[in-house]
Protein backbone atom coordinates (compact mmCIF):
# COMPACT_ATOMS: atom_id res chain seq x y z
CA UNK A 1 0.00 0.00 0.00
CA UNK A 2 1.49 3.72 -0.79
CA UNK A 3 1.98 5.89 1.62
CA UNK A 4 -0.27 8.96 2.82
CA UNK A 5 2.32 11.04 1.25
CA UNK A 6 2.54 9.47 -2.03
CA UNK A 7 -1.31 9.86 -2.10
CA UNK A 8 -1.26 13.39 -1.51
CA UNK A 9 1.15 14.13 -4.09
CA UNK A 10 -1.11 12.25 -6.69
CA UNK A 11 -4.11 13.54 -5.82
CA UNK A 12 -2.43 17.15 -5.77
CA UNK A 13 -0.92 16.76 -9.31
CA UNK A 14 -4.58 15.61 -10.65
CA UNK A 15 -5.85 18.94 -9.04
CA UNK A 16 -3.39 21.06 -10.50
CA UNK A 17 -3.80 19.46 -14.08
CA UNK A 18 -7.75 19.88 -14.15
CA UNK A 19 -7.12 23.33 -12.77
CA UNK A 20 -5.27 24.21 -15.42
CA UNK A 21 -7.58 22.45 -18.38
CA UNK A 22 -10.74 23.22 -16.65
CA UNK A 23 -13.61 20.90 -16.45
CA UNK A 24 -15.24 22.37 -19.71
CA UNK A 25 -12.40 23.32 -22.28
CA UNK A 26 -11.21 19.09 -22.73
CA UNK A 27 -11.35 19.95 -26.83
CA UNK A 28 -9.28 23.03 -26.70
CA UNK A 29 -7.24 21.92 -24.64
CA UNK A 30 -3.05 22.58 -25.44
CA UNK A 31 -1.00 19.86 -26.39
CA UNK A 32 1.88 20.41 -23.43
CA UNK A 33 -1.43 20.44 -21.21
CA UNK A 34 -2.62 17.14 -22.89
CA UNK A 35 0.75 15.65 -22.93
CA UNK A 36 1.27 16.15 -19.28
CA UNK A 37 -2.47 14.60 -18.53
CA UNK A 38 -1.09 11.60 -19.61
CA UNK A 39 2.45 11.12 -18.21
CA UNK A 40 0.05 11.66 -14.73
CA UNK A 41 -2.68 9.59 -15.12
CA UNK A 42 0.08 6.63 -16.76
CA UNK A 43 1.30 6.97 -13.28
CA UNK A 44 -1.82 6.50 -11.72
CA UNK A 45 -2.44 3.50 -13.93
CA UNK A 46 0.65 1.98 -12.49
CA UNK A 47 -0.63 2.54 -9.09
CA UNK A 48 -3.80 1.34 -9.55
CA UNK A 49 -2.90 -1.50 -11.01
CA UNK A 50 -0.29 -2.15 -7.88
CA UNK A 51 -3.15 -1.58 -5.35
CA UNK A 52 -5.89 -3.01 -7.38
CA UNK A 53 -9.70 -2.88 -6.33
CA UNK A 54 -8.62 -3.17 -2.72
CA UNK A 55 -6.88 0.01 -3.08
CA UNK A 56 -9.64 2.27 -4.72
CA UNK A 57 -11.16 4.03 -2.04
CA UNK A 58 -7.74 4.31 -0.32
CA UNK A 59 -6.32 6.08 -3.62
CA UNK A 60 -9.63 7.57 -4.83
CA UNK A 61 -11.19 7.84 -1.23
CA UNK A 62 -13.25 11.68 -2.69
CA UNK A 63 -15.78 11.91 -4.76
CA UNK A 64 -13.43 14.74 -6.01
CA UNK A 65 -10.85 12.96 -6.72
CA UNK A 66 -12.88 10.19 -8.51
CA UNK A 67 -14.62 12.65 -10.66
CA UNK A 68 -11.13 14.02 -11.52
CA UNK A 69 -9.91 10.40 -12.35
CA UNK A 70 -12.57 9.46 -13.69
CA UNK A 71 -12.58 12.62 -16.45
CA UNK A 72 -9.05 11.71 -17.06
CA UNK A 73 -9.69 8.04 -17.89
CA UNK A 74 -12.40 9.36 -20.63
CA UNK A 75 -9.39 11.90 -22.23
CA UNK A 76 -7.27 8.86 -22.48
CA UNK A 77 -9.90 6.70 -23.83
CA UNK A 78 -10.08 8.77 -26.87
CA UNK A 79 -6.50 10.00 -26.96
CA UNK A 80 -4.70 7.97 -30.04
CA UNK A 81 -1.13 8.78 -29.31
CA UNK A 82 0.00 6.06 -27.26
CA UNK A 83 -1.61 2.99 -27.68
CA UNK A 84 -0.14 1.94 -23.90
CA UNK A 85 -2.29 5.23 -22.63
CA UNK A 86 -5.39 3.87 -23.84
CA UNK A 87 -5.17 0.72 -23.09
CA UNK A 88 -5.08 1.52 -19.88
CA UNK A 89 -7.87 3.84 -20.02
CA UNK A 90 -9.92 1.00 -21.42
CA UNK A 91 -8.77 -1.80 -18.55
CA UNK A 92 -9.36 1.41 -15.27
CA UNK A 93 -12.44 2.22 -17.02
CA UNK A 94 -14.03 -1.08 -16.95
CA UNK A 95 -11.87 -2.26 -13.48
CA UNK A 96 -13.71 1.01 -11.43
CA UNK A 97 -16.78 1.12 -13.62
CA UNK A 98 -19.11 1.29 -10.78
CA UNK A 99 -16.55 3.90 -9.05
CA UNK A 100 -16.60 6.39 -12.30
CA UNK A 101 -19.90 6.11 -13.84
CA UNK A 102 -21.72 8.57 -11.46
CA UNK A 103 -18.72 11.22 -12.93
CA UNK A 104 -18.88 10.26 -17.01
CA UNK A 105 -21.51 9.62 -19.15
CA UNK A 106 -21.78 6.37 -19.24
CA UNK A 107 -23.17 5.41 -22.73
CA UNK A 108 -20.69 7.58 -24.40
CA UNK A 109 -18.00 6.30 -22.75
CA UNK A 110 -19.93 2.09 -24.09
CA UNK A 111 -20.51 3.60 -27.49
CA UNK A 112 -16.73 4.33 -27.57
CA UNK A 113 -15.95 0.34 -26.67
CA UNK A 114 -18.50 -1.01 -28.82
CA UNK A 115 -16.46 0.86 -31.53
CA UNK A 116 -13.41 -0.10 -30.28
CA UNK A 117 -14.15 -3.89 -30.32
CA UNK A 118 -15.44 -3.45 -33.86
CA UNK A 119 -12.08 -2.13 -35.43
CA UNK A 120 -10.28 -4.89 -37.01
CA UNK A 121 -7.27 -2.68 -37.99
CA UNK A 122 -4.50 -4.97 -37.14
CA UNK A 123 -2.27 -2.49 -35.39
CA UNK A 124 -5.25 -2.02 -33.30
CA UNK A 125 -5.51 -5.76 -32.07
CA UNK A 126 -4.89 -4.83 -28.78
CA UNK A 127 -7.20 -2.38 -28.18
CA UNK A 128 -10.02 -4.57 -29.87
CA UNK A 129 -9.73 -7.13 -27.06
CA UNK A 130 -9.37 -5.41 -24.29
CA UNK A 131 -12.40 -3.09 -25.51
CA UNK A 132 -14.17 -6.44 -25.90
CA UNK A 133 -13.13 -7.47 -22.58
CA UNK A 134 -13.69 -4.20 -20.86
CA UNK A 135 -17.59 -4.28 -22.39
CA UNK A 136 -18.16 -7.80 -20.74
CA UNK A 137 -17.45 -6.20 -17.71
CA UNK A 138 -19.26 -3.23 -18.01
CA UNK A 139 -22.02 -5.09 -18.84
CA UNK A 140 -21.59 -7.23 -15.64
CA UNK A 141 -21.77 -4.37 -13.42
CA UNK A 142 -24.85 -2.68 -15.66
CA UNK A 143 -26.75 -4.96 -17.88
CA UNK A 144 -29.83 -2.49 -18.13
CA UNK A 145 -27.24 0.08 -19.45
CA UNK A 146 -25.62 -2.55 -22.14
CA UNK A 147 -28.12 -4.01 -23.11
CA UNK A 148 -30.02 -0.26 -23.76
CA UNK A 149 -27.55 1.07 -25.34
CA UNK A 150 -26.63 -1.76 -27.01
CA UNK A 151 -30.03 -1.50 -28.80
CA UNK A 152 -29.80 2.57 -29.70
CA UNK A 153 -26.93 1.69 -31.32
CA UNK A 154 -27.89 -1.00 -33.36
CA UNK A 155 -31.45 0.85 -34.29
CA UNK A 156 -29.51 4.10 -35.08
CA UNK A 157 -26.55 2.61 -36.82
CA UNK A 158 -26.46 3.70 -40.34
CA UNK A 159 -23.62 1.50 -41.85
CA UNK A 160 -24.37 -1.89 -42.31
CA UNK A 161 -21.11 -3.15 -41.45
CA UNK A 162 -21.23 -1.78 -38.28
CA UNK A 163 -24.33 -2.98 -37.46
CA UNK A 164 -23.11 -6.68 -38.19
CA UNK A 165 -20.51 -5.93 -35.75
CA UNK A 166 -23.30 -4.97 -32.93
CA UNK A 167 -25.33 -7.90 -33.71
CA UNK A 168 -22.30 -10.11 -33.49
CA UNK A 169 -21.65 -9.09 -30.11
CA UNK A 170 -24.92 -9.48 -29.16
CA UNK A 171 -24.11 -13.80 -30.24
CA UNK A 172 -21.07 -13.07 -27.71
CA UNK A 173 -22.55 -12.53 -24.73
CA UNK A 174 -25.57 -15.09 -25.54
CA UNK A 175 -23.18 -17.77 -25.61
CA UNK A 176 -20.76 -16.48 -23.21
CA UNK A 177 -23.17 -15.01 -20.61
CA UNK A 178 -26.53 -15.24 -21.59
CA UNK A 179 -27.94 -13.95 -17.86
CA UNK A 180 -26.56 -10.16 -18.98
CA UNK A 181 -28.84 -9.87 -21.72
CA UNK A 182 -32.01 -11.78 -19.92
CA UNK A 183 -33.66 -8.55 -19.20
CA UNK A 184 -33.22 -6.89 -22.26
CA UNK A 185 -34.26 -9.62 -24.78
CA UNK A 186 -37.33 -7.89 -25.85
CA UNK A 187 -36.13 -4.81 -26.81
CA UNK A 188 -33.07 -6.88 -28.37
CA UNK A 189 -35.06 -8.85 -30.87
CA UNK A 190 -37.03 -5.95 -32.02
CA UNK A 191 -33.60 -4.52 -33.11
CA UNK A 192 -32.79 -7.44 -34.67
CA UNK A 193 -35.79 -7.45 -36.55
CA UNK A 194 -36.16 -3.88 -37.54
CA UNK A 195 -32.74 -4.35 -39.16
CA UNK A 196 -33.79 -6.81 -41.69
CA UNK A 197 -36.55 -4.08 -42.92
CA UNK A 198 -36.55 -5.31 -46.35
CA UNK A 199 -37.84 -1.55 -47.17
CA UNK A 200 -34.19 -0.50 -47.26
CA UNK A 201 -32.20 -0.99 -50.64
CA UNK A 202 -29.38 -3.71 -50.18
CA UNK A 203 -29.17 -3.70 -45.98
CA UNK A 204 -31.60 -6.81 -45.64
CA UNK A 205 -29.54 -8.60 -48.17
CA UNK A 206 -26.49 -7.41 -46.40
CA UNK A 207 -27.07 -8.33 -42.66
CA UNK A 208 -29.66 -11.38 -43.80
CA UNK A 209 -26.96 -14.07 -42.43
CA UNK A 210 -25.61 -12.46 -39.42
CA UNK A 211 -29.06 -11.10 -38.42
CA UNK A 212 -30.31 -14.53 -38.83
CA UNK A 213 -27.73 -16.27 -37.34
CA UNK A 214 -27.91 -13.72 -33.88
CA UNK A 215 -31.54 -14.91 -33.67
CA UNK A 216 -30.88 -18.52 -33.97
CA UNK A 217 -28.24 -18.25 -31.01
CA UNK A 218 -30.83 -16.42 -28.68
CA UNK A 219 -33.73 -18.99 -29.71
CA UNK A 220 -31.82 -21.68 -28.59
CA UNK A 221 -30.33 -19.98 -25.31
CA UNK A 222 -33.47 -18.36 -24.00
CA UNK A 223 -36.69 -20.22 -23.75
CA UNK A 224 -38.72 -17.33 -23.68
CA UNK A 225 -37.84 -17.08 -27.55
CA UNK A 226 -39.05 -19.24 -30.52
CA UNK A 227 -39.09 -19.43 -34.13
CA UNK A 228 -40.85 -21.05 -36.56
CA UNK A 229 -38.96 -21.54 -40.15
CA UNK A 230 -42.11 -22.46 -41.96
CA UNK A 231 -44.48 -19.59 -41.59
CA UNK A 232 -41.29 -17.22 -40.42
CA UNK A 233 -42.63 -16.29 -37.00
CA UNK A 234 -40.79 -15.08 -33.70
CA UNK A 235 -42.66 -14.96 -30.65
CA UNK A 236 -40.58 -13.16 -27.95
CA UNK A 237 -41.92 -13.44 -24.22
CA UNK A 238 -41.70 -10.58 -22.41
CA UNK A 239 -41.07 -10.05 -18.50
CA UNK A 240 -44.24 -7.54 -18.38
CA UNK A 241 -46.29 -11.05 -19.71
CA UNK A 242 -47.01 -10.25 -23.43
CA UNK A 243 -45.92 -12.24 -25.98
CA UNK A 244 -45.18 -10.23 -29.30
CA UNK A 245 -45.16 -12.40 -32.79
CA UNK A 246 -42.85 -10.95 -35.60
CA UNK A 247 -42.70 -11.30 -38.99
CA UNK A 248 -39.39 -12.03 -40.52
CA UNK A 249 -40.49 -11.70 -43.71
CA UNK A 250 -41.37 -8.10 -43.52
CA UNK A 251 -39.71 -7.12 -40.52
CA UNK A 252 -42.62 -6.03 -38.79
CA UNK A 253 -44.44 -7.02 -35.41
CA UNK A 254 -47.39 -8.96 -36.13
CA UNK A 255 -49.65 -9.88 -33.29
CA UNK A 256 -49.22 -9.41 -29.50
CA UNK A 257 -50.73 -12.11 -27.07
CA UNK A 258 -51.96 -10.62 -23.96
CA UNK A 259 -52.71 -12.87 -21.00
CA UNK A 260 -50.18 -13.52 -18.91
CA UNK A 261 -50.11 -11.53 -16.00
CA UNK A 262 -46.49 -11.88 -14.76
CA UNK A 263 -43.18 -12.12 -17.10
CA UNK A 264 -43.20 -15.62 -19.71
CA UNK A 265 -40.52 -18.18 -19.06
CA UNK A 266 -41.32 -20.15 -22.37
CA UNK A 267 -43.18 -19.89 -25.37
CA UNK A 268 -42.91 -22.03 -28.32
CA UNK A 269 -44.83 -22.92 -32.02
CA UNK A 270 -46.61 -25.64 -32.78
CA UNK A 271 -45.44 -28.00 -35.54
CA UNK A 272 -47.73 -26.24 -38.22
CA UNK A 273 -47.00 -22.58 -36.65
CA UNK A 274 -50.55 -22.50 -36.10
CA UNK A 275 -50.35 -22.71 -32.60
CA UNK A 276 -48.36 -21.24 -29.47
CA UNK A 277 -47.95 -21.86 -26.11
CA UNK A 278 -46.66 -20.32 -23.56
CA UNK A 279 -45.53 -20.80 -19.55
CA UNK A 280 -45.33 -18.21 -16.74
CA UNK A 281 -43.72 -19.58 -13.67
CA UNK A 282 -44.34 -16.85 -11.86
CA UNK A 283 -47.69 -17.32 -12.61
CA UNK A 284 -47.79 -20.83 -12.20
CA UNK A 285 -49.72 -21.65 -15.88
CA UNK A 286 -49.81 -22.92 -19.43
CA UNK A 287 -51.74 -20.41 -21.92
CA UNK A 288 -52.69 -21.96 -25.53
CA UNK A 289 -52.80 -19.10 -28.60
CA UNK A 290 -54.04 -19.46 -32.03
CA UNK A 291 -53.02 -15.75 -33.23
CA UNK A 292 -54.35 -14.36 -36.08
CA UNK A 293 -53.65 -10.68 -36.95
CA UNK A 294 -57.11 -9.21 -37.56
CA UNK A 295 -57.62 -6.24 -39.20
CA UNK A 296 -56.11 -3.59 -36.51
CA UNK A 297 -53.56 -5.96 -36.80
CA UNK A 298 -52.78 -5.68 -40.04
CA UNK A 299 -52.62 -1.70 -39.82
CA UNK A 300 -50.20 -1.84 -37.32
CA UNK A 301 -47.96 -4.43 -38.07
CA UNK A 302 -45.81 -1.93 -39.16
CA UNK A 303 -45.16 -0.10 -35.94
CA UNK A 304 -42.75 -0.40 -33.54
CA UNK A 305 -43.17 -2.11 -30.07
CA UNK A 306 -40.76 0.62 -28.32
CA UNK A 307 -42.32 3.99 -30.01
CA UNK A 308 -39.80 4.20 -32.72
CA UNK A 309 -41.65 4.02 -36.36
CA UNK A 310 -40.81 3.25 -39.99
CA UNK A 311 -37.95 0.98 -40.49
CA UNK A 312 -34.39 1.09 -38.95
CA UNK A 313 -32.16 4.20 -39.69
CA UNK A 314 -36.04 5.77 -38.93
CA UNK A 315 -36.23 4.61 -35.20
CA UNK A 316 -36.11 7.22 -32.83
CA UNK A 317 -33.41 8.26 -30.82
CA UNK A 318 -34.59 6.97 -27.28
CA UNK A 319 -36.87 4.17 -26.75
CA UNK A 320 -40.04 4.93 -25.54
CA UNK A 321 -40.40 4.27 -21.53
CA UNK A 322 -36.56 2.33 -22.23
CA UNK A 323 -36.47 1.47 -18.46
CA UNK A 324 -40.12 0.24 -17.93
CA UNK A 325 -41.84 -0.02 -21.62
CA UNK A 326 -45.27 -0.38 -21.54
CA UNK A 327 -46.77 -2.56 -24.64
CA UNK A 328 -49.28 -1.04 -26.73
CA UNK A 329 -52.93 -2.75 -26.26
CA UNK A 330 -53.48 -2.33 -30.42
CA UNK A 331 -53.30 -5.77 -32.38
CA UNK A 332 -53.85 -8.10 -28.84
CA UNK A 333 -55.52 -11.16 -28.78
CA UNK A 334 -55.97 -13.23 -25.83
CA UNK A 335 -55.15 -17.00 -24.85
CA UNK A 336 -58.18 -19.58 -25.63
CA UNK A 337 -57.17 -22.44 -22.94
CA UNK A 338 -55.37 -21.82 -19.75
CA UNK A 339 -54.00 -24.71 -17.96
CA UNK A 340 -52.68 -24.37 -14.48
CA UNK A 341 -50.16 -25.98 -12.56
CA UNK A 342 -48.08 -25.82 -8.74
CA UNK A 343 -44.20 -26.33 -8.37
CA UNK A 344 -42.06 -26.09 -5.24
CA UNK A 345 -42.11 -22.30 -3.69
CA UNK A 346 -38.42 -22.76 -4.48
CA UNK A 347 -38.67 -22.67 -7.99
CA UNK A 348 -41.54 -20.21 -8.51
CA UNK A 349 -39.20 -17.56 -6.05
CA UNK A 350 -35.98 -18.15 -8.05
CA UNK A 351 -34.71 -15.73 -10.55
CA UNK A 352 -35.75 -15.96 -14.41
CA UNK A 353 -32.17 -16.53 -15.02
CA UNK A 354 -31.54 -19.12 -12.70
CA UNK A 355 -33.88 -21.13 -15.20
CA UNK A 356 -32.63 -20.01 -18.97
CA UNK A 357 -31.31 -23.97 -18.84
CA UNK A 358 -33.96 -25.84 -17.00
CA UNK A 359 -37.32 -25.13 -19.01
CA UNK A 360 -38.40 -26.06 -22.70
CA UNK A 361 -41.31 -26.69 -24.43
CA UNK A 362 -41.24 -29.97 -26.66
CA UNK A 363 -43.87 -31.27 -28.94
CA UNK A 364 -44.64 -34.74 -29.03
CA UNK A 365 -47.43 -34.44 -31.35
CA UNK A 366 -49.29 -32.56 -33.24
CA UNK A 367 -51.79 -31.99 -29.86
CA UNK A 368 -49.60 -32.95 -27.44
CA UNK A 369 -46.57 -30.48 -26.04
CA UNK A 370 -44.75 -31.33 -22.99
CA UNK A 371 -43.24 -28.71 -20.30
CA UNK A 372 -40.27 -29.51 -18.60
CA UNK A 373 -38.97 -27.37 -15.63
CA UNK A 374 -36.33 -28.84 -13.64
CA UNK A 375 -36.95 -32.30 -12.61
CA UNK A 376 -40.89 -31.75 -13.55
CA UNK A 377 -42.60 -33.30 -16.53
CA UNK A 378 -46.38 -31.67 -17.47
CA UNK A 379 -47.76 -33.07 -20.50
CA UNK A 380 -51.00 -30.83 -22.51
CA UNK A 381 -53.16 -31.59 -24.87
CA UNK A 382 -53.86 -28.82 -27.16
Amino acid sequence: MYSSASVSFTRHLLKSIHGKIGYHSWNSRSRECGRTVRKVLFSVVISWTMTMNDGINFLFGTSRVRKLVALSLTILLNDDSRISYKVASIDLLAQGFACWQPFIRADTVLKTLFSMAMDGQSNLNLVSRRARRAVAQIAAVSPALFVTTLTQEIMDCRRASERMGLLKLISIFTRKNPAVLHSGIPKLAEAIVKSLDPTIPNVRETILPVGTSVLLDLVQSFPQLDFHVGSQKLAVGTLEGAIVVYDLQTATRWQILEGHTKSVSAVSFSRDGKTIVSCSIKEGNVRLWHPSPGFFGMLMSGSSLWGGGGGSGSANKTPANAGHSTLPSLSSQQSSRTFDFALQESIVTGSEESMLNHIKFEWTGDRVVKLSVYDHIMSFNV
